[in-house]
Parts: C-alpha cells; structure tokens; sequence
C-alpha cells in the first residue's frame, strides 16, 4: 500500500504534467493565426464599417491575399461613430476635420480617394506590438513608418500603458493586438488613424 508520501509525489507529478500540457497548449493557440487574411480577420473580428470601406475601395482581393507582408491597423464599429461625430465639433486643428461624417458619405467617396484612405491604415512588414521592439519605442520616442498611401509616414510608440499608432491627422491605441492573418498583422485601435489634411 501506498505511504502517504508517495501518494503526494504521485499527485505533484499529474499536476506539473497538467500545467506543462497547459502550457503546450497556450504556446500552441499564440503560435496559431487567427485568420488565413486579413479580409478573413477582419470579417472575423465583426469589423463592419472597415470591411465595407474595403468593398468600396475595390480592394478587396489584395486584402484577400494570404501573401501580403503588412500590418493593417483596424477601427472598431465605436471608433467610425467618434469619427462621424467629430464632424459636429469644431476641430482643434485641421488635422482632426473628419471628412466622412457617416457610412454613406464614406462608401460613395470618390474611389482613390477611399483607397488611400484605407492605405494609410496600413504599415509595410509586421509591427509586432512587443515594448522596447524596433517597431514600438518605449518613452516619448517615436518611431517613424511608411504606409501603403504613397508611403505617408505613421508614427508609433509605446508610451505605457499604451501603443499609440499616430497619424499624421487623427491617432489611436491599439486595444486588440497581434492578430496573425496569413503573413499579416492585424491590431484593432480605438480610433480612425488619418492623414492630413484628409483627417
């Protein structure tokens, strides 16, 4: 019969087996992407107005593309609201104007116009959201990047507790990130990142 001592190594043991199966498992749905494209991504995290403007742009297919080596920084359904609301307000500076100020206005945009409206949300390569990386600064410092709109810069920092995606226009803090989409990156931000002066 088993003494009391040996029944606690026995117990011990199931469970540092259970926590290293757990483990196995965390590291294992980190490691898996969360969609085959970004359009995949997108229609996944129930990002509506940001899909809609992607129909409209006549972008679809590229953003289908599970080859595409980009980063796409992706609103939320709140973020479009604050962005029509703006348009109420009088802007602090030119930048922040909002020129689409609602979904219809913005899906019968003229055509280029929206499509580089959409590129700027873009970044080339894969901007890991880690602090301290070569893409996200800690401190004041930003680190500036091209966009897929005639490589107009976005700037990014970590300035903690947040990783601040600032446009040239409006910015926003990511809130969802690292969402794998084939060789793409997919963060959602809480606010609609714009150029300026289209803001």
């Amino acid at each position: 019969m088993a003494s009391r001592k040996q029944l606690a190594a026995l117990v011990l043991l199931g469970l540092c087996a259970a926590a290293a199966a757990a483990g196995r498992e965390l590291q294992a749905k980190k490691a898996t992407p969360y969609a085959a494209n970004l359009y995949e991504a997108i229609t996944k995290a129930k990002l509506v107005t940001l899909k809609a403007a992607i129909d409209a742009s006549g972008l679809t297919m590229a953003f289908m593309n599970p080859n595409l080596d980009v980063t796409l920084f992706a609103p939320t359904e709140e973020a479009w609201q604050r962005f029509y609301r703006d348009c109420a307000k009088p802007p602090k500076k030119a930048a922040d104007v909002a020129k689409y100020c609602s979904l219809n206005k913005l899906l019968t945009a003229n055509k280029q116009e929206l499509q580089q409206f959409v590129q700027y949300m873009v970044l080339y390569g894969k901007a890991t959201v880690e602090a301290g990386n070569d893409w996200w600064p800690k401190g004041r410092t930003f680190v500036k990047k091209p966009t897929l709109f005639n490589k107009n810069i976005m700037r990014l920092r970590y300035l903690a507790p947040y990783f601040e995606a600032h446009g040239t226009g409006r910015d926003g803090n990511v809130t969802i990130p690292n969402l794998g989409a084939g060789r793409s990156l997919l963060h959602v931000i809480d606010n609609v990142p714009t150029y300026s002066p289209l803001g």
